[in-house]
């Protein structure tokens, strides 16, 4: 019950009524700004913090929600398709690809320690990605349409962009083809209703709820 009111919160209420209407009494770019910024304070308040976190994602197991990811995007994606690894951290998914045979890879974290972890753990990786240190608002705002092939993530991610900011037409804006997320919802602050996001940008939903591993929700969508 909780998780459907946040998700209705984040989704309609924000939607269909808080933006609009400080957007009308001018107050949306300030209010996003202030948001926003405090979401990124939250993600580089401490290098030590966020070099635990990249230390812990250098490695994939064996199975697992991870894999699953994986191996939709191989499925679904040509070695010559350009991918963004959204939130990608120091780049495990990247690297996996990249060994894999994609070559045109690109990826943003906001944290410069992901980076700075990457050319330590990946060199190859390294020196072949286009890296961006940057918050996602930032980052989408010099993107232009249509720039990827595919866009995906893992965990976490999206569901911790407030809902001032309308991640899902940005990440909908910059994708030709498909967008592919492993989605980790359970306590995390923003959630949404998910495919009624996509489908206002002109994204169908192509698979089903499969419930394999617990907490994690693979989406796929496919650019109408």
């Amino acid at each position: 019950m909780i998780s459907f009111l946040q998700k209705f919160i984040n989704t309609f209420l924000f939607k269909f009524f808080f933006n609009p209407l400080i957007k009308i009494i001018f107050l949306k770019n300030k209010m996003q700004k202030l948001l926003l910024n405090k979401n990124k304070l939250r993600w580089q308040a401490s290098d030590d913090i966020n070099f635990s976190s990249v230390k812990h994602y250098t490695q994939l197991p064996k199975d697992g929600p991870e894999i699953e990811l994986l191996n939709e995007i191989k499925k679904i994606c040509k070695n010559d398709d350009k991918i963004l690894d959204l939130g990608s951290n120091c780049g495990r998914f990247s690297n996996n690809l990249f060994e894999s045979g994609f070559k045109d890879l690109h990826a943003v974290d906001i944290s410069p320690e992901a980076k700075k972890k990457m050319s330590e753990v990946f060199p190859d990786l390294y020196k072949n990605v286009n890296f961006s240190v940057s918050s996602f608002d930032d980052f989408f705002s010099e993107i232009p349409d249509n720039h990827y092939d595919i866009v995906f993530t893992m965990g976490a991610t999206i569901d911790l962009i407030h809902p001032i900011y309308d991640i899902a037409s940005q990440v909908s804006r910059v994708s030709s083809k498909y967008l592919i997320l492993q989605l980790q919802e359970k306590g995390q602050p923003y959630i949404r209703f998910w495919d009624f996001e996509f489908e206002l940008n002109n994204f169908e939903r192509i698979n089903k709820n499969n419930n394999i591993f617990p907490n994690f929700n693979l989406r796929i969508y496919k650019k109408l």
